[in-house]
């Protein structure tokens, strides 16, 4: 069953910067910083804050 659009967390051109989350690549664990922009991952590291860019704290999830 599809979702409303009212139920959608963000919008395909909404920037979202999620930071300090845990990333499994390859059976290594590492903590960084990622940005998703138009749906998609645009970058993954230790990245700086972006001007008008939903933040979202990611520590410990």
């Amino acid at each position: 069953m599809a979702r409303p659009e009212t139920d959608r967390q963000f919008t395909m051109t909404e920037k979202t910067l999620i930071k300090n989350i845990s990333i499994v690549n390859e059976g290594q664990i590492t903590v960084a910083d990622l940005f998703i922009e138009n749906g998609l991952i645009h970058s993954i590291g230790q990245l700086i804050d972006h001007k008008n860019v939903k933040i979202v704290d990611g520590t410990g999830k």
